[in-house]
């Protein structure tokens, strides 16, 4: 049987603003300013909701949770002209 976990405990998803007009979202875990920073990536065409979603609540018990949409995925960073994966 599976196990039910709260609600993620996760805030809205929010923009940092970037040099050269870009912005990155990411979101943040609520009241974890105490706790040890982890930053989670998301794979190659997901975005941090779709590749870490399901772990949000059972990290954000022990860290501070980041999870960015890398640039091109999701709400990343879009404006930069001359973005490629590789770059």
């Amino acid at each position: 049987m599976a196990r039910c976990l709260p609600a993620t405990p996760l805030g809205p998803r929010v923009s940092l603003a970037l040099p050269r007009g870009a912005s990155l979202a990411y979101r943040e875990s609520l009241d974890s300013s105490s706790k040890q920073p982890l930053v989670l990536l998301h794979g190659l065409g997901m975005t941090a909701n779709l590749n870490w979603g399901a772990t949000y609540a059972e990290l954000s018990r022990l860290f501070r949770v980041v999870a960015p949409d890398l640039p091109g995925h999701g709400r990343g960073v879009r404006p930069w002209p001359n973005f490629s994966l590789e770059e």
